[in-house]
């Protein structure tokens, strides 16, 4: 039986990988949370420290994994969307798990989580990030949270600890949804008055926390990780994006919005009019659901909400299982080929509903990935110029949301002012970073005053480049200001 199950699960984590491939690794380069994530992960292959050397608003577990596959693998974008494949067919996989642990049939649990790995795709950005991550360790905790009563006294108190250790990564990848996982899985124990499962998931917290403090010391980075991670933070909150405006995205956004706190009132409502222990999974996914809701902020977007709302599907299926009967047809596994070629059909209407002009790029680091040839060629363009200017004894900052999309290609970095957004720069004032460049071998690069800037971008700044810079020039979609 044992041998049966471990050849089916191989078969499903197969059909996921299958699926979830094509829209993953040949997707376009759109998305300036992928490079961003990729930048801060080649920086730690280059040597730099997180928080001293560049900033970064996140703690550093995701990242450093990603460093050590594009070590081994060599710092190229593809790298890090093959990490994204694994992250992301991980998360239905043990998805999938889940719902067999709560004795869902194997062809619902899997032709659901195939659908919901489309809406996936639809609906949030495909890139290995510390969201995806900080998701990935919350539906491990869930699926070891559910009763095991046929565990051994050792076997649970292993569990407690390694449940403690995935709390604490969650937080190394994610600070405030993982500070909320931790609350989540120590109130249960509080709640419940079970000291031994808390005291062992207290010492599975505490040890990795006191070795990333402990590395924070060495490196002489505990300042620098407050400044970025902690008090930089109310800048960004203020300029968030609040949940209501994801209601008003469309109408199935205004649905899913509506119905994901709705049904989360429900469920509290209904385990405190049953309080029996049969109700213990129920209570337990609750908190976790609140917990892994944090994610959406304070940027509620569709991505970050998506990702967030995932372990509601659980609870959802706890409180109807046994209340819904579905028949399961003798040819049910048909519906999950039918799935898995709707999901195909869907994936390759994508490629074909492009616009012309999408090719491989030749560029450095962004080697098999897809790019739009107009894009290819200013981001060449742009290098030229950087490089032209470099030799003439000049620094260039390109003061956008996109830098890093222009100077990746030839590793050219400054540190804040590549990720020079609202919440990411620390406790100095936008203004100020762009006193401290104001010399005369300064070459600032800054889109012209039509073109669309990102909502983080702190637009002060335009005014203050006018005033002490002179315009001297363009270059592709950019103007060119010099001291």
């Amino acid at each position: 039986m044992k041998i049966k199950n471990l050849r089916a699960d191989i078969g499903i984590f197969i059909l996921f990988t299958l699926c979830l491939s094509a829209p993953i690794l040949f997707q376009n380069l759109s998305v300036m949370d992928e490079l961003w994530n990729f930048s801060f992960a080649k920086n730690i292959v280059d040597g730099l420290i997180p928080y001293k050397e560049y900033n970064m608003l996140q703690t550093p577990l995701a990242p450093y994994i990603a460093s050590v596959f594009l070590h081994i693998f060599g710092s190229e974008l593809i790298i890090m969307r093959i990490l994204c494949l694994i992250n992301i067919v991980l998360i239905f996989f043990i998805a999938y798990k889940i719902l067999a642990k709560l004795k869902c049939n194997k062809i619902i649990s899997c032709t659901m989580m195939i659908f919901m790995a489309m809406f996936y795709c639809f609906a949030t950005s495909l890139i290995y990030d510390y969201n995806n991550l900080t998701l990935l360790f919350l539906l491990i905790i869930l699926y070891l949270e559910i009763e095991n009563n046929f565990l051994s006294k050792e076997k649970e108190v292993l569990t407690y600890f390694f449940i403690g250790i995935l709390a604490a990564l969650a937080f190394l990848s994610k600070q405030s949804t993982g500070l909320m996982i931790i609350v989540s899985v120590m109130v249960n124990c509080l709640f419940h008055k079970k000291w031994l499962t808390f005291k062992w998931k207290l010492i599975g917290v505490l040890l990795p926390l006191i070795l990333f403090f402990a590395w924070l010391l060495i490196n002489n980075n505990l300042y620098y990780f407050w400044e970025y991670t902690i008090a930089g933070i109310p800048s960004f909150m203020n300029n968030s994006v609040p949940y209501w405006n994801f209601i008003f995205m469309g109408i199935t956004n205004t649905i899913i919005g509506l119905a994901i706190p709705l049904f989360l009132i429900i469920a509290v409502i209904y385990t405190v009019k049953n309080k029996d222990d049969s109700q213990l999974n129920i209570r337990k996914t609750i908190s976790i659901c609140c917990a892994g809701m944090t994610i959406a902020y304070p940027i509620a977007d569709p991505h970050h909400v998506y990702i967030g709302a995932f372990p509601i599907i659980f609870l959802f299926y706890m409180i109807i299982k046994g209340k819904v009967k579905i028949k399961i047809p003798s040819y049910s596994w048909v519906c999950i080929g039918i799935a898995v070629c709707f999901f195909l059909s869907y994936s390759f209407w994508q490629f074909k509903s492009e616009p012309s002009g999408i090719v491989f790029s030749k560029l450095n680091h962004f080697k098999y990935i897809r790019i739009s040839d107009p894009l290819q060629d200013e981001i060449i363009l742009i290098n030229d110029f950087i490089i032209e200017e470099k030799k003439n004894g000049n620094e260039v900052y390109i003061i956008d949301s996109n830098a890093t999309l222009y100077k990746l290609p030839i590793d050219y970095y400054h540190a804040n002012y590549d990720l020079f957004l609202y919440g990411n720069i620390g406790l100095k004032s936008p203004i100020q970073f762009i006193r401290e460049i104001n010399k005369e071998n300064t070459v600032i690069l800054m889109l012209g005053d039509v073109d669309p800037l990102n909502w983080q971008f702190p637009i002060e700044v335009v005014e203050e480049v006018k005033n002490s810079f002179y315009k001297i020039n363009h270059v592709g979609g950019f103007s060119v200001y010099k001291k």
